[in-house]
């Protein structure tokens, strides 16, 4: 068996690879998922963890009942599950000990020893107790006969309808990842990427529709049909959940590999919400609002890939939540030849034009450039302010990608820089750069334009611009005032001068106060203090007894403030 990781987990994914190379679609690769179903689950613990942290009635709900009505939703009613749980059974071997061949080995031995007769049964569950040392999530693929193992953490809908996925025959359901582009050179395939597939994750939602005509439940004798394009025009499909006739997906050949003749197709399907794909709804509405597009290979099971028809639109998996190809939008594979439009979406039909074999012509258009914010908030003369320049290329669907080179515009003795100067664009993509402005350290009070130009490199007649306002906020003058206590003193008394320091009308703290006092006979005292809170500065001077103190004083302050000061004076006089 090929064994990798499964969920970001510490948990094994078994797949032992069962399929043939064949090239007759309607028959079911997987030829044992059809029918009937039987299946025993064997409830076991181990010595050293005895414990029995879920009853068999509820392990029955779980596979009998919940699992049960999936894979008859599923398949239209052509497979379910039958069968009974066992146990608890105590092992003979430790929790540590945690191989799932020799867990089969013993809950069998143990059951049998029960009484339980094993040949009825062609699908073994085996669930333990949940521990740090023991937790398997781990399905075989394919097979009359299969195994899947779980912990009590991980027997839930979503986890089991996944391993037994694998059971039935199935590989992973992945997103290809193109990075701006729907389809490239460079793209990663992300396994449990297809977050509309229970196959790309445990989420319990409908196999899309490459998996299900593996299994024989789409395409195969009574089944619905998946329509297999092969010439231009426009076509329906049905709601994909609805147990009815309709066409259920589109099948496009997309490419014949020359060395093996196998064939790549595209799958289109419209999904609805329905039954067990009712969390679509709420988790991407945008999903139900247009069709799923995937890829795959019908000589290679391990090739199910989501594309996603608005590549770029958010960060890391919430990106797929529009994967969907949405009314209006067209999607074109310029290799191929081959053009998907989907027209309309009324009533859970989806009215789909496709064209194939013919060239799409290109149609060169201005792109569309929006700068946000629109005006900045107000700040002071010198400050950087950056903008978002976002850039939509509006060709059609027949031009390549196209290089938009980026240029800002700032008024004279101001600063700019962008983060990307050109972004390479798919028809019908956005992508963005930052914009930063650094406005001049005197520029006055007041709104100012700054703009951003798109000009697109191949046809440089295809430009448009977009403008934001800077916005300088008015900036507040320190000023300072200075009395004293008295205006007429006697000789040996005490002198209170207070400062006050202000801007904007506001009290300036932790401005430094020079005070400088010129006395009648021409000698100067120098004294200094801090504003407090209230923007207050107090010194004192004690005046003489002699008769040369007697007269005019002239009092000076200097208020400093950050770059910023201010002056005041006054006097008094001494009898």
């Amino acid at each position: 068996m090929n064994c990798t990781r499964d969920f970001k987990k510490s948990i094994l994914v078994c797949l032992g690879i069962l399929f043939l190379n064949t090239h007759t679609v309607a028959a079911p690769s997987a030829p044992y998922a059809l029918g009937e179903q039987k299946t025993i689950v064997l409830m076991v613990n181990f010595q050293d963890n005895a414990s029995q942290p879920m009853s068999l009635a509820q392990a029955n709900d779980v596979v009998f009942v919940n699992a049960n009505n999936f894979f008859k939703e599923n398949s239209f009613g052509k497979t379910w599950l039958t069968g009974s749980v066992f146990g608890w059974y105590t092992l003979p071997l430790s929790q540590v000990n945690c191989s799932v061949n020799n867990i089969a080995a013993y809950a069998q031995q143990a059951a049998t020893a029960a009484g339980v007769d094993l040949s009825q049964y062609n699908r073994y569950v085996y669930i333990v107790p949940y521990s740090d040392t023991c937790h398997p999530a781990v399905g075989a693929t394919g097979g009359q006969k299969s195994s899947l193992w779980l912990s009590t953490s991980t027997l839930n809908l979503g986890y089991f309808t996944h391993e037994m996925g694998h059971n039935l025959g199935l590989l992973h359901s992945y997103n290809l990842d193109c990075g701006a582009t729907i389809l490239g050179s460079n793209c990663t395939r992300n396994a449990y990427g297809d977050y509309f597939d229970t196959m790309g994750g445990p989420n319990a939602r409908h196999y899309n529709a490459y998996q299900k005509e593996r299994l024989g439940w789409l395409n195969y004798n009574n089944t619905p049909p998946i329509m297999t394009i092969t010439s231009s025009g426009t076509y329906t499909i049905e709601a994909y959940e609805t147990n009815t006739m309709g066409n259920k997906a589109l099948k496009i050949l997309k490419s014949v590999d020359p060395v093996s003749g196998g064939k790549t197709y595209y799958y289109v399907e419209l999904r609805q919400g329905i039954g067990f794909d009712a969390s679509i709804a709420t988790y991407a509405p945008a999903i139900v609002n247009g069709v799923l597009i995937h890829m795959g290979k019908e000589d290679n099971p391990d090739s199910s890939d989501l594309l996603d028809m608005t590549p770029g639109s958010a960060a890391d998996f919430n990106d797929w939540q529009d994967a969907a190809l949405a009314v209006g939008r067209t999607y074109t594979d310029s290799a191929a030849g081959i053009s998907i439009n989907l027209v309309s979406l009324q009533n859970g039909i989806a009215t789909v034009d496709v064209s194939i074999g013919s060239t799409i012509p290109c149609i060169r258009a201005n792109p569309t450039v929006i700068m946000s914010p629109s005006t900045s908030a107000a700040v002071k003369p010198g400050t950087l302010v950056a903008y978002t320049v976002s850039v939509k290329n509006n060709d059609s669907t027949g031009c390549a990608a196209s290089i938009l080179n980026l240029e800002g515009s700032v008024p004279s003795g101001w600063i700019s820089n962008l983060s990307s100067a050109s972004l390479n664009l798919s028809p019908g993509t956005t992508a963005s750069s930052i914009l930063s402005v650094t406005s001049s350290s005197t520029a006055a009070a007041g709104l100012y334009n700054v703009s951003a130009k798109a000009v697109n490199s191949g046809a440089n007649l295809y430009s448009a611009m977009a403008s934001a306002s800077y916005s300088v906020a008015s900036v507040s003058i320190l000023s300072a005032a200075v009395k004293t206590d008295k205006s007429v003193y006697l000789k040996s008394s005490t002198v209170i001068v207070t400062s006050t320091v202000m801007s904007g009308g506001v009290s300036v703290a932790g401005a430094l106060v020079s005070v400088s006092i010129t006395k009648p006979n021409g000698s100067i005292s120098s004294l200094s203090a801090v504003t407090d809170s209230q923007g207050q500065a107090i010194v004192t001077l004690q005046i003489p007894k002699n008769k040369m103190a007697v007269g005019s004083y002239r009092v000076n302050i200097s208020a400093v403030s950050g770059a910023q000061s201010a002056s005041a004076s006054t006097s008094f006089i001494a009898q």
